[in-house]
């Protein structure tokens, strides 16, 4: 007698429904997973741009404003529209561009900002903070704050829910 050592079409779909139902139990994790990644990418951009502005002001020993690239209303921030925010007026906007003292954070669309987040901060010639300023990120489950010391430092910590 020969004996046929391959898969029946009943064992097939068996493992195909066994193989759907782990990967239906496995998505869930992985879309929070993903969720995560963008908002510690969003925290991360953020802390670096800022750090990145905090050494321009003390390298070129005068002030620069830093803006995220959205408000709290996701709407757009562009270079004019994050001066205007930290300085009440737009009349030395193309001044600060034109030198490269206005920086935005691209923060992911996936990500926004708290209704009580900031929306830019200043950093003085010397590199110290115009004011202490917060900005919280929020992701679908969890929130990151990015603070903004009075001395300048930047530090990066786990919010609650948004």
């Amino acid at each position: 007698m020969n004996k046929n050592k391959a898969f029946t079409l009943i064992e097939l779909m068996i493992t195909l429904a066994i193989l759907a139902i782990v990967a239906s139990m496995a998505l869930p994790r992985f879309n929070t997973m993903m969720q995560t990644k963008s908002l510690d990418d969003a925290a991360r951009e953020m802390s670096v741009v800022l750090n990145e502005a905090r050494s321009k002001a003390s390298l070129v020993r005068n002030f620069v404003v830093v803006c995220p690239n959205k408000d709290t209303a996701d709407k757009e921030i562009t270079k004019e529209k994050c001066v205007e925010n930290e300085l009440g007026s737009t009349s030395s906007a193309s001044e600060l561009i034109q030198q490269n003292r206005v920086f935005i954070a691209n923060i992911p669309k996936a990500i926004t900002l708290s209704s009580s987040s900031a929306i830019g901060a200043s950093f003085n010639a010397d590199g110290t903070a115009k004011e202490k300023k917060t900005f919280s990120f929020c992701g679908e489950a969890e929130s990151k704050n990015i603070n903004i010391s009075i001395i300048g430092g930047v530090e990066q910590v786990k919010g609650g829910a948004c």
